[in-house]
């Protein structure tokens, strides 16, 4: 039933890289990617100022799959090395945290760096994303890890701050933080890029100079992808 929807279409529209080459091997008419987006009407409105500490923060849910404990065993080691890290550093949990993330946290002796935070409105936490010095993203690890691309993730490179990601080095996720400068995306086990990353991004906050150049972000804006999305109906109602 799949290949004959996909291959009767006029056009078939996908949402990532991966989900490209996957639907490729269905042989459509058309396969055209437009993927999630941001809305600048969202990102652009705040007047926030960047925190006082060394923020990380990530909003959204974190479940047990999604426990990043790379970035946990960076921070202590970081901690230990660092004694002014250790004391700058806080760990911002904004929305649903499994309780298996908080024990991670304990076993890592972070409990005291962390702070946790049920829920915010969506343009409260808009403000928060904006506000935090490092934001945090988290890839389930997963067969298809490499094409999951979310509309929260377009929201953190919209904001201005830079995004340190956990999950695949070469899947899709990665290429748009490569192809903008938002970010650094580190594997799942790779806790010396993870300390890395942190650690030169630390040394900028001390400055006050950290911040993210980013560059074509803007065609991930939904009023962009909204054209793109235009222009193939306008192309495939003329057939």
């Amino acid at each position: 039933m799949e290949r004959l929807v996909v291959q009767k279409a006029d056009a078939v529209v996908v949402v990532s890289g991966g989900m490209f080459e996957e639907f490729k091997t269905l042989k459509p008419k058309r396969l055209v990617m437009i993927p999630n987006g941001f809305d600048t009407a969202d990102v652009y409105k705040t007047d926030a100022v960047p925190d006082q500490q060394f923020t990380i923060s990530h909003i959204g849910t974190m479940s047990a799959a999604r426990n990043p404990e790379v970035i946990w065993k960076a921070i202590r080691q970081l901690c230990d090395e660092n004694i002014f890290f250790q004391k700058d550093v806080k760990i911002q949990l904004i929305g649903k945290v499994d309780f298996s993330v908080l024990e991670s946290l304990k076993t890592h002796k972070l409990e005291d760096k962390a702070e946790k935070t049920d829920y915010l409105p969506h343009a409260e936490a808009i403000q928060r994303q904006q506000s935090s010095q490092v934001l945090l993203l988290i890839i389930n690890n997963t067969p298809n890890a490499k094409g999951i691309l979310t509309g929260k993730f377009f929201e953190y490179i919209a904001s201005g701050r830079p995004l340190i990601g956990v999950g695949p080095s070469d899947g899709d996720a990665a290429q748009v933080l490569n192809e903008t400068g938002a970010g650094k995306m580190i594997d799942y086990e790779d806790v010396d890029s993870a300390k890395q990353v942190l650690s030169e991004w630390y040394a900028l906050f001390q400055e006050k100079r950290l911040k993210v150049d980013a560059s074509e972000v803007e065609k991930y804006s939904r009023r962009s992808l909204t054209g793109e999305l235009a222009g193939l109906l306008e192309l495939v109602s003329h057939r």
